[in-house]
């Protein structure tokens, strides 16, 4: 089975992608799994699915928890009192471990990455990192390694690999032109592909091969629009991944609108999905289909969110999302 988890209102959503078609209807929900009532008002909350879909891992506050269904702490594992300015979560395919970034947790105000038990919450080994970061991801590689991707405001992008092996964690910076101030933002689903964008440089993605890092090609965002489109600086935003391994779906935000536009990675093709969004936010799953949200207009309501896919035919299916909210 395949879960998307995401958080909202108090609770840990959970879908199932196995049950939930890709014509634009909307999810169809696993469970909806309560926080505990310590943590339940807390704003920043990062969340993943079990493999097995009957627990959740998440963490908030200085703390990691695995939830049974029923919202139940099964166990707990205290981050100590640094400054958590981020975090970030994942467990394991084989769920055997759970990936755990937190930011400026040591002494010397540093990251630190862990790798915990699944089962019990122990502590199995962790790693501190040279990085002082304000958010950060995991890209899971199909060979079972994690790339770990920092941001660090002013201060530029920090990228590692970690593998954990034997009970050892092992951590490596990047190499090569993946260490030159890139920010990581897709990894492809057979692991061949990074994309990533310089730093500070939001009017061009560049697409790296992994695990070398050398430079495949690159796009820059006004060469992906229409004539209809265009504008003096359109930029990329971060919703930027791979429909599949040869296809991009990326964000360009113009004129305080934003596009969803495909990228054919060999030919440089691209076209526009659907009109100018406000907010547009997808999130690509890797086979053909991506995830978006319906906007309340005056955001008051909750997001519902839908999947998608490119028609047999191989046009674009998206039938006018923006500003839903029945």
């Amino acid at each position: 089975m395949r879960w998307y988890a995401w958080y909202q209102g108090g609770n840990i959503h959970v879908a199932d992608l196995d049950r939930s078609p890709a014509d634009g209807s909307l999810l169809t929900m696993h469970v909806v799994v309560p926080l505990p009532a310590d943590h339940r008002d807390w704003s920043e909350v990062y969340v993943a699915a079990v493999p097995d879909g009957e627990a959740v891992v998440y963490v908030a506050c200085n703390a990691v928890r695995r939830l049974n269904l029923h919202g139940t702490v099964v166990w707990s594992y205290d981050l100590g009192s640094g400054g958590n300015e981020g975090a970030a979560v994942a467990v394991s395919p084989d769920a055997d471990v759970v990936w755990v970034w937190a930011s400026q947790m040591t002494d010397d105000g540093c990251d630190r990455l862990l790798v915990l038990d699944a089962a019990s919450g122990g502590l199995l080994d962790q790693a501190d990192l040279w990085s002082v970061g304000y958010g950060g991801g995991f890209f899971a590689h199909p060979d079972g390694t994690v790339i770990v991707s920092v941001g660090q405001g002013q201060c530029g992008p920090a990228n590692f690999q970690a593998r954990f092996d034997g009970g050892l964690l092992v951590v490596e910076e990047l190499i090569g032109p993946l260490r030159d101030q890139r920010w990581l933002v897709a990894l492809s689903p057979e692991g061949t592909r990074l994309v990533a964008f310089p730093d500070w440089a939001w009017g061009e993605l560049l697409v790296h091969a992994w695990p070398g890092g050398e430079l495949l090609t690159s796009f820059k965002a006004a060469d992906l629009l229409p004539d209809q489109h265009r504008s003096d600086e359109p930029t990329f935003e971060w919703t930027t991944g791979f429909l599949n391994n040869g296809q991009l779906l990326t964000t360009i935000e113009v004129d305080q609108k934003a596009l969803l536009v495909r990228v054919d990675l060999e030919s440089g093709a691209s076209s526009v999905i659907g009109e100018p969004f406000a907010t547009p936010r997808g999130h690509t799953l890797g086979d053909g289909t991506w995830i978006a949200a319906d906007e309340w207009k005056d955001r008051s309501g909750p997001r519902r969110l839908r999947r998608f896919q490119l028609d047999r035919s191989g046009e674009d299916l998206w039938p006018g999302l923006a500003g839903c909210a029945g």
